[in-house]
């Protein structure tokens, strides 16, 4: 029985030891998509967006934004 025991922890360890390790891979380097978007950069870089709200869903004439600022706001 208590050999059993062991292999299984043996087994468990290994398995634990054996993913650990296997995540290490090389992480992808964002900076090697930059030329793949060089020609998108390089139009827009100086584009300044026409509406304020661009980065927002909501708008002052929506119900929400109100409650939106005043839970921003605190």
């Amino acid at each position: 029985m208590m050999r059993h025991k062991t292999i299984i922890q043996v087994i468990l360890l290994s398995l634990s030891i054996n993913v650990l390790t296997g995540c290490k891979e090389k992480a992808i380097n964002p900076e090697d998509d930059i030329p793949l978007f060089k020609d998108f950069i390089e139009e827009n870089i100086d584009k300044v967006a026409d509406d304020p709200y661009i980065s927002s869903t909501l708008r002052p004439d929506d119900e929400m934004y109100e409650v939106m600022l005043k839970l921003q706001r605190g």
